[in-house]
């Protein structure tokens, strides 16, 4: 975690307002000029790093959704008056605008999001979220906590500024385009330029990476309700089956892609809901289909918007079906591409090459994520960029963004079971709640080696032949082999259902009874 803060105060602050240095420039013996010298030195104290620490865990443990941001925006405030920086709040609801500086131009601002996300946090650690059902899963803790940092360096030096610095704390970047609501409360009035980072999991730490032109694309959504006529199953001829109209719109908006796109103009069109009907031998009266499209120009997203609309209601008429599509622009805010000013590139290697070597600035592939910073460079000169975060020592982080990783929730539950075992087990042995028998480490790392077995092989596992007979005897090995109270308190105490702690054991028994059940080489050494 060391690095990364650190890693962010240096880099951001060097990147907005330290000169480059040149031949005639006071270079310190690590060939950095003396401002970001002393920048990087105060960055590494051991006190600025620990406070930073510390506001990042206390952001993480209360987690804010967009525009609910009450308790992180005050504990913003205090830190700025502790550190007498003059602020403006509120804006956009829970904003906060900090100023660092002489007060006169020109004005440079950088920007950090607030919002959490509408998941519960799964793995257990110290400072796992206290709010169920939320969590900091895309690691706005952590820029809020480089942001705060940025300003107490800033602040500590801020006879060297020439010219005002601000601090854009913004809420809602999560899909409710937060950014664009601080636009409308004027915070870019007489600003030139705007910063912003996205910490990125998959990048080691000390790098850097971004590029010129479009980052990311600009994105859009859609919802669509295809109506026909219900009816059995066994006479669709007196039916209009809308089921079958919204699989040939499905199909039909993949030629926008492949067959009117220019293969050099990156789009992407995703159906990702899809429902209608409730039985198997009924044709439903009406089937709902919504999805995404994306681009990295405004033309594109506009063509594919028109496009959309007229694929989904003539296909839709090709089956004697009525369609009806929703841009859904007061739910899901339509975000423009994020486009890198080309100037504020060039400057942003010279400056991130000199303070952690040209070798770790890396230039990116555009990605077809979005970011509501975009509605900054619509404005004014912006510049977007990853910090590597991946510390291959430490080994994954705990806290990973879901969009990074596939089947995110079955990751941490495993992850769970394991911290679940580390506490569990003490020593060389379990020590049940109701007995003082002890079960061996061994045999204990067998049952987890079940279980984990079984929470990849569910499917595998249940679908043996179980009769009355089989289940009998697994219930009667399971009570004989361990002490079963002990194992549904402790996982009941831990929010998982009992019946579902019945078929883990019930795993373990199968896969002692059958020879050769596979079990993952990654579970070994559990």
């Amino acid at each position: 975690m060391g690095p990364l803060f650190n890693g962010l105060c240096f880099i951001l602050t060097s990147v907005l307002f330290c000169p480059i240095p040149s031949s005639s420039s006071s270079l310190s013996s690590k060939g950095l000029s003396e401002i970001t010298q002393n920048f990087l030195d105060y960055a590494k104290r051991k006190d600025v790093f620990d406070w930073m620490v510390s506001i990042r865990r206390k952001i993480h443990e209360n987690p804010e959704l967009g525009y609910e941001e009450f308790e992180t925006s005050k504990l913003i405030r205090d830190e700025l008056d502790k550190m007498g920086i003059f602020y403006k709040h509120p804006i956009a609801v829970t904003g906060v605008v900090g100023f660092i500086g002489s007060g006169e131009p020109p004005f440079v601002a950088i920007r950090a999001d607030m919002d959490a996300l509408a998941m519960q946090e799964l793995v257990e650690w110290e400072h796992k979220s206290k709010i169920p059902g939320k969590m900091h899963a895309c690691g706005h803790d952590g820029h809020v906590a480089m942001l705060l940092g940025a300003a107490k360096l800033l602040q500590e030096h801020r006879d060297l500024l020439q010219g005002t610095v601000l601090l854009v704390f913004q809420p809602a970047e999560e899909g409710s385009g937060g950014a664009k609501k601080m636009v409308e409360a004027g915070v870019l009035e007489n600003v030139e330029a705007i910063f912003g980072l996205h910490v990125r999991p998959d990048i080691p730490i000390g790098e850097v990476t971004s590029k010129s032109g479009p980052l990311l694309a600009g994105s859009g959504f859609f919802e669509a309700v295809i109506s026909g006529k219900g009816g059995h199953a066994a006479i669709p001829q007196h039916s209009i089956d809308p089921i079958l109209a919204a699989s040939n719109v499905i199909v039909s908006l993949q030629h926008l892609v492949s067959r009117e796109a220019d293969p050099l103009d990156s789009q992407v069109v995703t159906v990702g809901k899809f429902q209608g009907g409730g039985a198997f031998n009924v044709i439903p009266d009406s089937v709902t289909i919504g999805g995404t499209f994306r681009a990295f120009s405004k033309e594109s997203l506009m063509q594919l918007r028109q496009r959309i609309e007229e694929v989904i209601t003539k296909q839709a008429a090709v089956q004697r079906c009525n369609a009806t599509v929703d841009f859904l622009a007061d739910k899901k805010l339509f975000f423009p591409a994020t486009i890198n000013d080309k100037g504020l590139h060039e400057h942003f290697q010279k400056v991130a090459g000199n303070m952690i070597g040209i070798n770790n600035v890396k230039t990116m592939q555009p990605l077809m994520g979005s970011e509501d910073f975009s509605f900054y460079q619509e404005v004014i000169p912006g510049y977007f960029f990853f910090l590597g975060m991946n510390n291959e020592t430490n080994g994954k982080l705990a806290s990973v963004p879901l969009t990074l990783l596939q089947n995110q929730r079955r990751f941490t539950s495993l992850l769970e079971l394991l911290f679940m075992r580390r506490k569990f087990i003490s020593k060389n042995c379990v020590k049940c709640s109701s007995t003082t028998k002890k079960i061996p480490m061994k045999i204990s790392n067998t049952i987890y080696i079940g279980f984990f077995a079984m929470y990849i092989h569910t499917y595998v596992c249940i679908s043996l032949k179980k009769t009355k007979e089989r289940e009998d005897r697994l219930q009667k090995i399971v009570i004989s082999k361990f002490n079963l109270s002990c194992f549904i308190l402790f996982y009941k105490i831990q929010n998982i259902y009992i019946h579902l702690i019945l078929i883990y054991l019930k795993a373990y028994c199968v896969l002692e009874d059958i020879p050769g059940v596979f079990v993952p080489p990654i579970l070994n050494f559990y």
